[in-house]
């Protein structure tokens, strides 16, 4: 059976963003090879070189996804995306958090988006080279040791004065529950409107 993974791609035109399901299945690849697929570490750096994406940042998002932002979430696109944040170690196996899902866009609506944009608007809020450095030490940390960086990234939630309920999300202990996403009142029940 084939491995596979859910990534979020960066074309070439500038803010064409993809999130696509790739398939992992070269024998020759290592599970090492695999963890750096599913948290977006493979092909970046011709990208950070451009000055398309910055190492850490907000990861990006896939145009259908942002049409459905918030106002409190649009503030996301006002920084560079970035390989690694604090969602690309918490949500490390979106692809497994979703595989299984009848309607799997609208589950990462559910279950993903929520908290993803919530870590996402905390750096943006926070951002710092001493954070950005703590990230990319913690993105090496998770491919080796997921629990060691997640408990390491609950740390620095605790110390950014985040959310209880972020920080108890980061933890990954906890099956995921629907949320709505920032600035919104409701749970996103369909893909072809905004959350209330």
């Amino acid at each position: 059976m084939p491995i596979t993974t859910r990534v979020s791609l960066l074309r070439e035109t500038p803010g064409a963003f993809e999130t696509a399901t790739v398939e992992l299945d070269d024998p020759r690849q290592g599970e090492l090879t695999v963890k750096l697929a599913a948290t977006g570490l493979c092909h970046s750096d011709d990208h950070i070189l451009k000055g398309d994406m910055s190492l850490v940042g907000p990861r990006p998002n896939v145009k259908r996804e942002t049409d459905l932002y918030t106002p409190a979430e649009k503030k996301l696109l006002s920084v560079k995306p970035g390989v690694t944040d604090f969602a690309s170690i918490v949500f490390a196996d979106e692809g497994d958090i979703l595989k299984d899902q009848a309607d799997p866009d609208l589950a990462y609506n559910q279950l993903i988006r929520p908290y993803k944009s919530r870590l996402g608007l905390l750096y943006v809020e926070n951002a710092s080279l001493v954070l950005d450095i703590k990230l990319v030490i913690l993105t090496a940390v998770a491919i080796i040791d997921r629990e060691s960086a997640l408990d390491a990234l609950q740390n620095i939630l605790r110390e950014l004065k985040a959310d209880p309920d972020l920080i108890r999300v980061a933890a990954r202990k906890d099956p995921l529950q629907p949320a709505p996403p920032p600035g919104a009142d409701a749970i996103v029940t369909t893909r072809d409107a905004k959350a209330a």
